[in-house]
Protein backbone atom coordinates (compact mmCIF):
# COMPACT_ATOMS: atom_id res chain seq x y z
CA UNK A 1 0.00 0.00 0.00
CA UNK A 2 1.97 2.97 -1.31
CA UNK A 3 -0.02 5.59 0.57
CA UNK A 4 0.31 3.81 3.93
CA UNK A 5 4.05 3.35 3.40
CA UNK A 6 4.32 7.04 2.58
CA UNK A 7 2.50 8.01 5.78
CA UNK A 8 4.60 5.69 7.94
CA UNK A 9 7.81 6.93 6.32
CA UNK A 10 7.01 10.63 6.44
CA UNK A 11 5.00 10.89 9.66
CA UNK A 12 6.51 12.93 12.48
CA UNK A 13 3.88 11.95 15.02
CA UNK A 14 4.04 8.67 16.91
CA UNK A 15 2.00 6.11 14.94
CA UNK A 16 1.77 3.99 18.10
CA UNK A 17 0.02 6.77 20.02
CA UNK A 18 -2.45 7.26 17.17
CA UNK A 19 -3.03 3.48 17.02
CA UNK A 20 -3.63 3.30 20.78
CA UNK A 21 -6.11 6.18 20.63
CA UNK A 22 -7.87 4.58 17.63
CA UNK A 23 -8.14 1.29 19.57
CA UNK A 24 -9.47 3.21 22.56
CA UNK A 25 -12.13 4.81 20.34
CA UNK A 26 -13.09 1.41 18.90
CA UNK A 27 -13.21 -0.18 22.34
CA UNK A 28 -15.35 2.72 23.55
CA UNK A 29 -17.86 2.11 20.77
CA UNK A 30 -18.06 -1.58 21.58
CA UNK A 31 -18.45 -0.82 25.29
CA UNK A 32 -21.29 1.60 24.55
CA UNK A 33 -23.07 -1.25 22.78
CA UNK A 34 -22.47 -3.57 25.73
CA UNK A 35 -23.68 -0.98 28.24
CA UNK A 36 -26.84 -0.32 26.21
CA UNK A 37 -27.59 -4.06 26.04
CA UNK A 38 -26.97 -4.46 29.77
CA UNK A 39 -29.16 -1.47 30.58
CA UNK A 40 -31.93 -2.87 28.36
CA UNK A 41 -31.85 -6.09 30.39
CA UNK A 42 -31.94 -4.16 33.63
CA UNK A 43 -34.91 -2.13 32.36
CA UNK A 44 -36.90 -5.36 32.14
CA UNK A 45 -36.03 -6.08 35.79
CA UNK A 46 -37.03 -2.73 37.21
CA UNK A 47 -34.73 -0.02 35.75
CA UNK A 48 -31.10 0.82 34.96
CA UNK A 49 -28.54 1.48 37.67
CA UNK A 50 -27.02 4.92 38.23
CA UNK A 51 -23.60 3.29 37.96
CA UNK A 52 -24.40 2.16 34.42
CA UNK A 53 -25.45 5.68 33.47
CA UNK A 54 -22.17 7.07 34.84
CA UNK A 55 -20.20 4.34 33.05
CA UNK A 56 -22.05 5.13 29.81
CA UNK A 57 -21.27 8.84 30.10
CA UNK A 58 -17.60 8.19 30.92
CA UNK A 59 -17.20 5.69 28.10
CA UNK A 60 -18.85 8.04 25.61
CA UNK A 61 -16.61 10.90 26.73
CA UNK A 62 -13.47 8.76 26.31
CA UNK A 63 -14.64 7.54 22.91
CA UNK A 64 -15.35 11.08 21.66
CA UNK A 65 -12.02 12.44 22.90
CA UNK A 66 -10.05 9.51 21.44
CA UNK A 67 -11.80 9.74 18.08
CA UNK A 68 -11.30 13.51 17.99
CA UNK A 69 -7.60 13.08 18.71
CA UNK A 70 -7.20 10.48 15.94
CA UNK A 71 -9.11 12.59 13.42
CA UNK A 72 -7.25 15.82 14.18
CA UNK A 73 -3.81 14.21 14.40
CA UNK A 74 -4.09 12.18 11.20
CA UNK A 75 -5.60 15.06 9.22
CA UNK A 76 -2.87 17.48 10.30
CA UNK A 77 -0.15 14.89 9.79
CA UNK A 78 -1.26 13.99 6.26
CA UNK A 79 -1.59 17.65 5.29
CA UNK A 80 1.92 18.27 6.63
CA UNK A 81 3.16 15.30 4.60
CA UNK A 82 1.51 16.75 1.48
CA UNK A 83 3.13 20.10 2.27
CA UNK A 84 6.55 18.42 2.49
CA UNK A 85 5.87 16.50 -0.73
CA UNK A 86 5.08 19.71 -2.57
CA UNK A 87 8.21 21.39 -1.18
CA UNK A 88 10.31 18.38 -2.18
CA UNK A 89 8.89 18.33 -5.71
CA UNK A 90 9.51 22.05 -6.15
CA UNK A 91 13.07 21.59 -4.86
CA UNK A 92 13.65 18.66 -7.26
CA UNK A 93 12.21 20.65 -10.17
CA UNK A 94 14.51 23.55 -9.30
CA UNK A 95 17.54 21.23 -9.33
CA UNK A 96 16.59 19.09 -12.33
CA UNK A 97 18.39 19.20 -15.62
CA UNK A 98 16.53 21.41 -18.13
CA UNK A 99 16.37 18.71 -20.81
CA UNK A 100 14.66 16.33 -18.35
CA UNK A 101 12.15 18.99 -17.37
CA UNK A 102 11.34 19.71 -21.02
CA UNK A 103 10.83 15.97 -21.58
CA UNK A 104 8.39 15.56 -18.68
CA UNK A 105 6.18 18.48 -19.70
CA UNK A 106 4.44 21.18 -17.71
CA UNK A 107 1.00 19.58 -17.65
CA UNK A 108 2.16 16.46 -15.81
CA UNK A 109 4.09 18.52 -13.27
CA UNK A 110 1.11 20.81 -12.66
CA UNK A 111 -1.13 17.76 -12.19
CA UNK A 112 1.21 16.11 -9.69
CA UNK A 113 1.58 19.21 -7.52
CA UNK A 114 -2.09 20.21 -7.57
CA UNK A 115 -4.55 17.48 -8.58
CA UNK A 116 -2.76 14.43 -7.18
CA UNK A 117 -1.97 16.02 -3.82
CA UNK A 118 -5.60 17.16 -3.63
CA UNK A 119 -6.71 13.56 -4.30
CA UNK A 120 -4.65 12.40 -1.31
CA UNK A 121 -5.97 15.20 0.89
CA UNK A 122 -9.62 14.55 0.04
CA UNK A 123 -9.19 10.82 0.75
CA UNK A 124 -7.96 11.32 4.32
CA UNK A 125 -11.36 11.67 6.12
CA UNK A 126 -12.67 8.44 4.58
CA UNK A 127 -9.37 6.66 5.29
CA UNK A 128 -9.45 7.70 8.95
CA UNK A 129 -13.09 6.63 9.29
CA UNK A 130 -12.26 3.36 7.57
CA UNK A 131 -9.39 2.59 9.94
CA UNK A 132 -11.48 3.43 13.00
CA UNK A 133 -14.34 1.35 11.62
CA UNK A 134 -12.00 -1.60 11.17
CA UNK A 135 -10.98 -1.37 14.81
CA UNK A 136 -14.61 -1.00 15.88
CA UNK A 137 -15.47 -4.05 13.77
CA UNK A 138 -12.85 -6.12 15.64
CA UNK A 139 -14.15 -5.10 19.09
CA UNK A 140 -17.77 -5.64 18.05
CA UNK A 141 -16.91 -9.11 16.77
CA UNK A 142 -15.19 -9.79 20.10
CA UNK A 143 -18.38 -8.75 21.87
CA UNK A 144 -20.41 -11.09 19.63
CA UNK A 145 -17.98 -13.89 20.57
CA UNK A 146 -18.67 -13.24 24.25
CA UNK A 147 -22.41 -13.49 23.55
CA UNK A 148 -22.28 -16.54 21.26
CA UNK A 149 -19.30 -18.40 19.83
CA UNK A 150 -21.57 -19.94 17.18
CA UNK A 151 -22.77 -16.52 16.03
CA UNK A 152 -19.18 -15.30 16.06
CA UNK A 153 -17.88 -18.19 13.90
CA UNK A 154 -20.71 -17.76 11.40
CA UNK A 155 -20.11 -14.00 11.22
CA UNK A 156 -16.38 -14.56 10.68
CA UNK A 157 -17.04 -17.08 7.92
CA UNK A 158 -19.43 -14.74 6.09
CA UNK A 159 -17.06 -11.80 6.54
CA UNK A 160 -14.04 -13.80 5.26
CA UNK A 161 -15.90 -14.91 2.12
CA UNK A 162 -17.14 -11.37 1.53
CA UNK A 163 -13.69 -9.83 2.07
CA UNK A 164 -11.93 -12.22 -0.33
CA UNK A 165 -14.60 -11.63 -2.97
CA UNK A 166 -14.37 -7.88 -2.48
CA UNK A 167 -10.55 -7.83 -2.77
CA UNK A 168 -10.75 -9.84 -5.99
CA UNK A 169 -13.19 -7.30 -7.45
CA UNK A 170 -11.27 -4.24 -6.28
CA UNK A 171 -8.40 -4.82 -8.76
CA UNK A 172 -10.58 -3.75 -11.68
CA UNK A 173 -11.72 -0.71 -9.72
CA UNK A 174 -8.08 0.31 -9.17
CA UNK A 175 -7.40 0.06 -12.91
CA UNK A 176 -10.40 2.28 -13.62
CA UNK A 177 -9.16 4.85 -11.07
CA UNK A 178 -5.67 4.90 -12.66
CA UNK A 179 -7.20 5.30 -16.13
CA UNK A 180 -9.35 8.13 -14.82
CA UNK A 181 -6.23 9.91 -13.49
CA UNK A 182 -4.46 9.54 -16.83
CA UNK A 183 -7.42 10.91 -18.77
CA UNK A 184 -7.77 13.86 -16.38
CA UNK A 185 -4.10 14.67 -17.02
CA UNK A 186 -4.83 14.65 -20.75
CA UNK A 187 -7.76 16.99 -20.16
CA UNK A 188 -5.39 19.31 -18.30
CA UNK A 189 -3.03 19.23 -21.30
CA UNK A 190 -5.83 20.12 -23.72
CA UNK A 191 -6.96 22.96 -21.46
CA UNK A 192 -3.36 24.21 -21.33
CA UNK A 193 -3.26 24.07 -25.13
CA UNK A 194 -6.42 26.16 -25.35
CA UNK A 195 -5.35 28.83 -22.85
CA UNK A 196 -1.66 29.03 -23.81
CA UNK A 197 -2.38 28.95 -27.52
CA UNK A 198 -5.59 30.94 -27.48
CA UNK A 199 -4.46 33.44 -30.11
CA UNK A 200 -3.43 30.64 -32.47
CA UNK A 201 -6.72 28.84 -31.83
CA UNK A 202 -8.71 32.00 -32.46
CA UNK A 203 -6.96 32.63 -35.77
CA UNK A 204 -7.58 29.16 -37.21
CA UNK A 205 -11.16 27.86 -37.10
CA UNK A 206 -10.09 24.36 -38.22
CA UNK A 207 -7.53 24.19 -35.41
CA UNK A 208 -10.18 25.45 -33.00
CA UNK A 209 -12.70 22.81 -34.07
CA UNK A 210 -10.20 19.96 -33.96
CA UNK A 211 -8.96 21.01 -30.52
CA UNK A 212 -12.60 21.09 -29.36
CA UNK A 213 -13.16 17.63 -30.86
CA UNK A 214 -10.03 16.29 -29.17
CA UNK A 215 -11.08 17.82 -25.84
CA UNK A 216 -14.58 16.32 -26.23
CA UNK A 217 -13.07 12.93 -27.05
CA UNK A 218 -10.80 12.91 -23.99
CA UNK A 219 -13.58 14.32 -21.81
CA UNK A 220 -15.94 11.58 -22.98
CA UNK A 221 -13.36 8.89 -22.19
CA UNK A 222 -12.73 10.48 -18.79
CA UNK A 223 -16.47 10.59 -18.11
CA UNK A 224 -16.84 6.92 -19.04
CA UNK A 225 -13.93 5.96 -16.78
CA UNK A 226 -15.41 7.96 -13.90
CA UNK A 227 -18.85 6.41 -14.47
CA UNK A 228 -17.32 2.94 -14.32
CA UNK A 229 -15.43 3.90 -11.17
CA UNK A 230 -18.51 5.30 -9.44
CA UNK A 231 -20.64 2.32 -10.52
CA UNK A 232 -17.95 0.04 -9.15
CA UNK A 233 -17.97 1.91 -5.84
CA UNK A 234 -21.78 1.74 -5.74
CA UNK A 235 -21.72 -2.00 -6.50
CA UNK A 236 -19.26 -2.58 -3.68
CA UNK A 237 -21.50 -0.63 -1.32
CA UNK A 238 -24.53 -2.73 -2.34
CA UNK A 239 -22.41 -5.86 -1.96
CA UNK A 240 -21.45 -4.85 1.58
CA UNK A 241 -25.06 -4.03 2.42
CA UNK A 242 -26.17 -7.42 1.15
CA UNK A 243 -23.52 -9.11 3.28
CA UNK A 244 -24.80 -7.21 6.30
CA UNK A 245 -28.36 -8.37 5.66
CA UNK A 246 -27.04 -11.90 5.17
CA UNK A 247 -25.35 -11.80 8.59
CA UNK A 248 -28.51 -10.46 10.19
CA UNK A 249 -30.53 -13.24 8.57
CA UNK A 250 -28.00 -15.78 9.80
CA UNK A 251 -28.48 -14.55 13.37
CA UNK A 252 -32.25 -15.01 13.06
CA UNK A 253 -32.56 -18.21 10.97
CA UNK A 254 -29.31 -20.18 11.17
CA UNK A 255 -27.73 -19.65 14.60
CA UNK A 256 -30.87 -20.69 16.60
CA UNK A 257 -30.80 -24.05 14.80
CA UNK A 258 -27.12 -24.57 15.63
CA UNK A 259 -27.19 -23.34 19.26
CA UNK A 260 -30.18 -24.20 21.49
CA UNK A 261 -29.10 -21.59 24.07
CA UNK A 262 -28.90 -18.76 21.52
CA UNK A 263 -32.42 -17.56 22.29
CA UNK A 264 -31.15 -16.08 25.56
CA UNK A 265 -28.83 -13.66 23.73
CA UNK A 266 -30.57 -13.41 20.34
CA UNK A 267 -31.69 -9.82 20.86
CA UNK A 268 -28.24 -8.69 22.03
CA UNK A 269 -26.47 -10.46 19.15
CA UNK A 270 -28.89 -9.04 16.57
CA UNK A 271 -28.29 -5.57 18.03
CA UNK A 272 -24.54 -6.13 17.74
CA UNK A 273 -24.91 -7.18 14.11
CA UNK A 274 -27.06 -4.10 13.47
CA UNK A 275 -24.27 -2.10 15.07
CA UNK A 276 -21.88 -3.47 12.39
CA UNK A 277 -23.63 -1.72 9.49
CA UNK A 278 -21.85 1.59 10.19
CA UNK A 279 -18.31 0.14 10.33
CA UNK A 280 -18.90 -2.08 7.31
CA UNK A 281 -20.22 0.87 5.28
CA UNK A 282 -17.24 3.03 6.28
CA UNK A 283 -14.80 0.24 5.40
CA UNK A 284 -16.33 -0.21 1.95
CA UNK A 285 -16.24 3.53 1.32
CA UNK A 286 -12.61 3.67 2.49
CA UNK A 287 -11.40 1.12 -0.06
CA UNK A 288 -11.96 3.38 -3.14
CA UNK A 289 -10.40 6.24 -1.16
CA UNK A 290 -7.34 4.09 -0.45
CA UNK A 291 -7.24 3.11 -4.12
CA UNK A 292 -7.30 6.76 -5.21
CA UNK A 293 -4.73 7.76 -2.59
CA UNK A 294 -2.46 4.90 -3.67
CA UNK A 295 -2.76 5.85 -7.35
CA UNK A 296 -2.00 9.50 -6.58
CA UNK A 297 0.95 8.53 -4.36
CA UNK A 298 2.30 6.21 -7.08
CA UNK A 299 2.16 9.05 -9.61
CA UNK A 300 3.88 11.51 -7.28
CA UNK A 301 6.62 9.06 -6.34
CA UNK A 302 7.16 8.15 -10.00
CA UNK A 303 7.67 11.83 -10.81
CA UNK A 304 9.96 12.24 -7.78
CA UNK A 305 12.05 9.28 -8.94
CA UNK A 306 12.30 10.67 -12.48
CA UNK A 307 13.35 14.08 -11.20
CA UNK A 308 15.82 12.59 -8.70
CA UNK A 309 17.49 10.60 -11.45
CA UNK A 310 17.97 13.75 -13.52
CA UNK A 311 19.31 16.12 -10.86
CA UNK A 312 21.61 18.64 -12.48
CA UNK A 313 25.08 17.71 -11.16
CA UNK A 314 26.36 21.18 -12.03
CA UNK A 315 24.09 22.95 -9.52
CA UNK A 316 26.20 24.95 -7.08
CA UNK A 317 26.15 28.11 -5.03
CA UNK A 318 29.64 29.02 -6.28
CA UNK A 319 29.84 32.10 -8.48
CA UNK A 320 32.30 33.53 -11.00
CA UNK A 321 32.47 37.31 -11.05
CA UNK A 322 34.56 37.96 -14.16
CA UNK A 323 36.13 36.29 -17.17
CA UNK A 324 38.42 37.06 -20.08
CA UNK A 325 37.52 34.42 -22.65
CA UNK A 326 35.01 31.64 -23.30
CA UNK A 327 35.92 28.98 -25.88
CA UNK A 328 33.82 26.26 -27.50
CA UNK A 329 35.93 23.43 -28.91
CA UNK A 330 34.07 20.84 -31.03
CA UNK A 331 30.99 21.20 -28.81
CA UNK A 332 28.02 19.07 -29.88
CA UNK A 333 24.56 18.51 -28.46
CA UNK A 334 21.70 16.17 -29.35
CA UNK A 335 18.16 16.06 -28.11
CA UNK A 336 15.71 13.19 -28.55
CA UNK A 337 12.02 14.02 -28.21
CA UNK A 338 10.68 11.31 -25.82
CA UNK A 339 7.18 11.48 -27.30
CA UNK A 340 8.01 11.26 -30.99
CA UNK A 341 11.53 9.84 -30.97
CA UNK A 342 12.82 12.58 -33.27
CA UNK A 343 16.43 13.64 -32.85
CA UNK A 344 17.79 17.16 -33.17
CA UNK A 345 21.54 17.74 -33.20
CA UNK A 346 23.70 20.85 -33.36
CA UNK A 347 27.43 21.41 -33.71
CA UNK A 348 30.27 20.92 -33.66
CA UNK A 349 30.77 24.49 -32.46
CA UNK A 350 34.23 26.06 -32.55
CA UNK A 351 33.89 29.63 -31.44
CA UNK A 352 35.09 32.01 -28.78
CA UNK A 353 33.63 35.03 -26.99
CA UNK A 354 35.91 37.61 -25.40
CA UNK A 355 35.14 39.97 -22.55
CA UNK A 356 33.56 43.24 -23.65
CA UNK A 357 32.55 42.02 -27.11
CA UNK A 358 29.24 42.57 -28.81
CA UNK A 359 28.40 39.41 -30.78
CA UNK A 360 25.34 39.07 -33.01
CA UNK A 361 24.02 35.60 -33.91
CA UNK A 362 21.92 35.30 -37.03
CA UNK A 363 20.22 32.50 -38.94
CA UNK A 364 16.87 31.24 -40.10
CA UNK A 365 14.19 29.56 -38.03
CA UNK A 366 15.27 26.11 -36.90
CA UNK A 367 18.94 26.85 -37.49
CA UNK A 368 19.76 26.05 -33.85
CA UNK A 369 20.28 29.55 -32.43
CA UNK A 370 18.21 29.02 -29.28
CA UNK A 371 19.86 25.65 -28.65
CA UNK A 372 23.29 27.25 -28.96
CA UNK A 373 22.24 29.95 -26.47
CA UNK A 374 21.21 27.25 -23.98
CA UNK A 375 24.61 25.66 -24.41
CA UNK A 376 26.33 29.02 -24.10
CA UNK A 377 24.41 29.93 -20.95
CA UNK A 378 25.09 26.52 -19.37
CA UNK A 379 21.43 25.43 -19.36
CA UNK A 380 22.34 22.49 -21.61
CA UNK A 381 25.46 20.40 -21.08
CA UNK A 382 27.35 19.34 -24.22
CA UNK A 383 27.29 15.75 -25.40
CA UNK A 384 30.77 16.17 -26.81
CA UNK A 385 33.62 18.64 -27.04
CA UNK A 386 34.84 21.10 -24.42
CA UNK A 387 33.89 24.51 -23.08
CA UNK A 388 36.83 26.46 -21.68
CA UNK A 389 36.59 29.40 -19.30
CA UNK A 390 39.83 31.39 -19.32
CA UNK A 391 41.66 28.35 -20.67
CA UNK A 392 40.31 25.86 -18.10
CA UNK A 393 37.77 23.23 -19.08
CA UNK A 394 34.43 23.43 -17.32
CA UNK A 395 33.97 20.45 -15.02
CA UNK A 396 30.64 19.86 -13.24
CA UNK A 397 31.32 22.32 -10.43
CA UNK A 398 32.75 25.01 -12.68
CA UNK A 399 29.93 24.48 -15.18
CA UNK A 400 27.38 25.49 -12.53
CA UNK A 401 29.45 28.46 -11.38
CA UNK A 402 29.88 29.50 -15.01
CA UNK A 403 26.14 30.25 -15.22
CA UNK A 404 26.58 33.00 -12.62
CA UNK A 405 28.38 35.04 -15.31
CA UNK A 406 25.24 35.39 -17.41
CA UNK A 407 21.93 37.24 -17.39
CA UNK A 408 19.52 36.42 -20.19
CA UNK A 409 16.21 37.37 -21.76
CA UNK A 410 15.08 34.43 -23.90
CA UNK A 411 12.27 34.53 -26.43
CA UNK A 412 10.11 32.47 -24.04
CA UNK A 413 11.17 34.49 -21.00
CA UNK A 414 9.04 34.65 -17.88
CA UNK A 415 8.60 37.97 -16.14
CA UNK A 416 8.40 37.65 -12.35
CA UNK A 417 6.39 40.21 -10.45
CA UNK A 418 8.94 40.12 -7.60
CA UNK A 419 12.70 40.69 -7.81
CA UNK A 420 13.54 37.18 -6.62
CA UNK A 421 17.19 36.85 -5.69
CA UNK A 422 17.76 40.59 -5.86
CA UNK A 423 17.74 43.27 -3.17
CA UNK A 424 15.36 46.19 -3.22
CA UNK A 425 16.59 48.75 -5.74
CA UNK A 426 15.74 52.15 -7.16
CA UNK A 427 14.76 51.41 -10.76
CA UNK A 428 13.26 54.80 -11.63
CA UNK A 429 16.15 55.78 -13.93
CA UNK A 430 16.03 52.42 -15.72
CA UNK A 431 12.26 52.69 -16.15
CA UNK A 432 12.73 56.13 -17.71
CA UNK A 433 15.52 54.85 -19.94
CA UNK A 434 13.25 52.03 -21.14
CA UNK A 435 10.37 54.54 -21.51
CA UNK A 436 7.95 52.58 -19.32
CA UNK A 437 8.05 54.73 -16.17
CA UNK A 438 4.45 55.78 -16.93
CA UNK A 439 3.33 52.14 -17.05
CA UNK A 440 4.89 50.53 -14.00
CA UNK A 441 6.47 51.34 -10.65
CA UNK A 442 7.82 49.32 -7.76
CA UNK A 443 6.59 48.75 -4.22
CA UNK A 444 9.42 47.23 -2.27
CA UNK A 445 10.67 44.48 -4.53
CA UNK A 446 7.37 44.00 -6.39
CA UNK A 447 6.26 45.54 -9.67
CA UNK A 448 2.80 47.03 -9.26
CA UNK A 449 1.64 45.80 -12.66
CA UNK A 450 2.62 43.49 -15.50
CA UNK A 451 -0.34 44.43 -17.64
CA UNK A 452 1.24 45.92 -20.76
CA UNK A 453 2.43 45.01 -24.25
CA UNK A 454 4.90 42.24 -25.12
CA UNK A 455 7.55 44.78 -26.10
CA UNK A 456 7.16 46.70 -22.84
CA UNK A 457 7.36 43.46 -20.84
CA UNK A 458 10.62 42.67 -22.60
CA UNK A 459 11.95 46.09 -21.57
CA UNK A 460 11.06 45.27 -17.97
CA UNK A 461 12.74 41.85 -18.31
CA UNK A 462 15.86 43.64 -19.60
CA UNK A 463 15.78 45.92 -16.55
CA UNK A 464 15.75 42.85 -14.29
CA UNK A 465 18.68 41.39 -16.24
CA UNK A 466 20.62 44.63 -15.78
CA UNK A 467 19.87 44.64 -12.05
CA UNK A 468 21.59 41.26 -11.79
CA UNK A 469 24.74 43.12 -12.84
CA UNK A 470 26.50 40.17 -14.44
CA UNK A 471 29.33 40.51 -16.96
CA UNK A 472 27.49 38.75 -19.83
CA UNK A 473 24.03 39.59 -21.09
CA UNK A 474 22.31 37.26 -23.58
CA UNK A 475 19.36 38.53 -25.60
CA UNK A 476 17.34 36.18 -27.82
CA UNK A 477 15.57 38.23 -30.52
CA UNK A 478 14.89 40.89 -27.91
CA UNK A 479 14.10 43.64 -30.42
CA UNK A 480 11.51 41.59 -32.32
CA UNK A 481 8.60 42.98 -30.26
CA UNK A 482 9.78 46.62 -30.16
CA UNK A 483 8.39 49.47 -32.24
CA UNK A 484 10.79 50.88 -34.87
CA UNK A 485 11.74 53.92 -32.77
CA UNK A 486 12.67 51.95 -29.67
CA UNK A 487 14.32 49.27 -31.80
CA UNK A 488 16.69 51.91 -33.13
CA UNK A 489 17.30 53.11 -29.57
CA UNK A 490 18.08 49.55 -28.51
CA UNK A 491 20.74 49.04 -31.18
CA UNK A 492 22.22 52.53 -31.34
CA UNK A 493 22.00 53.59 -27.67
CA UNK A 494 21.35 50.74 -25.27
CA UNK A 495 23.70 48.08 -26.65
CA UNK A 496 26.65 50.52 -26.94
CA UNK A 497 25.87 51.68 -23.39
CA UNK A 498 25.98 48.08 -22.15
CA UNK A 499 29.32 47.61 -23.86
CA UNK A 500 30.62 50.82 -22.33
CA UNK A 501 29.66 49.41 -18.93
CA UNK A 502 32.05 46.54 -19.65
CA UNK A 503 29.35 44.00 -20.42
CA UNK A 504 29.70 41.27 -23.03
CA UNK A 505 26.60 41.19 -25.24
CA UNK A 506 25.50 38.07 -27.13
CA UNK A 507 22.33 38.82 -29.09
CA UNK A 508 20.28 36.81 -31.57
CA UNK A 509 18.90 39.20 -34.18
CA UNK A 510 17.35 39.40 -37.63
CA UNK A 511 17.74 43.17 -38.01
CA UNK A 512 20.29 43.24 -40.84
CA UNK A 513 20.39 47.05 -40.95
CA UNK A 514 22.17 47.01 -37.55
CA UNK A 515 24.60 44.12 -38.18
CA UNK A 516 27.47 46.58 -38.58
CA UNK A 517 27.19 47.66 -34.93
CA UNK A 518 28.43 44.29 -33.71
CA UNK A 519 32.08 43.38 -33.20
CA UNK A 520 31.27 40.04 -34.82
CA UNK A 521 28.37 38.30 -36.47
CA UNK A 522 28.05 34.51 -36.26
CA UNK A 523 25.66 33.07 -38.82
CA UNK A 524 24.00 29.68 -38.20
CA UNK A 525 22.78 27.20 -40.78
CA UNK A 526 21.49 23.70 -40.02
CA UNK A 527 22.83 23.62 -36.47
CA UNK A 528 26.31 24.98 -37.25
CA UNK A 529 28.05 28.29 -37.68
CA UNK A 530 28.53 28.96 -41.37
CA UNK A 531 32.05 30.11 -42.32
CA UNK A 532 30.74 33.08 -44.27
CA UNK A 533 28.96 34.39 -41.14
CA UNK A 534 32.33 35.05 -39.56
CA UNK A 535 33.45 37.46 -42.21
CA UNK A 536 31.04 40.23 -41.31
CA UNK A 537 32.57 41.20 -37.97
CA UNK A 538 35.55 43.42 -37.36
CA UNK A 539 37.75 40.58 -36.13
CA UNK A 540 35.82 37.43 -36.97
CA UNK A 541 37.89 34.23 -36.74
CA UNK A 542 37.46 31.23 -38.97
CA UNK A 543 35.20 28.43 -37.72
CA UNK A 544 38.13 26.45 -36.40
CA UNK A 545 40.09 29.43 -35.06
CA UNK A 546 40.21 29.87 -31.26
CA UNK A 547 42.79 32.60 -31.16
Amino acid sequence: MTFIRLVLRESRSSPYKVAVMAMLAGLGNAMILAIINRSADLANDGGAQVADMILFAATMGIQVLAQRYVSRTTTREVEEIIHRLRKRLISLIRQTDLTALEGIGRSEIYAMITKETQAISSSVPMLVNGCQSGILLVFTLAYIYVLSSTAFMLTIAITAIAASTHLARIGQLRREVELSFQLENQLFERLTDLLSGYKEVKLNIRRSRELQEHFDEVSSASTEAKVKTQIGISNEFLFAQSIFYLMLAAMVFVVPALSPTFSDVALKTSAAVLFLIGPITSLVQAIPAITMANAATDNIERLSKTLSERIDPTATDDEVESFARIEFQDVTFSYVDPRYGTRFSVGPFNVDVNRGEMVFITGGNGAGKSTFLKLFTGLYRPDGGRILLDGKQLDQRRHGAYRSLISAVFTDYHLFRRLYGLPEADVSSLLRQMEIDHKVSMTGRDFDSLDFSAGQKKRLALIVALLEDRPIIVLDEWAADQDPIFRRKFYEELLPAFKAMGKTVVAVTHDDRYFGLADRRLHMEEGRFAPEGHDSGSHAPDQGDHA
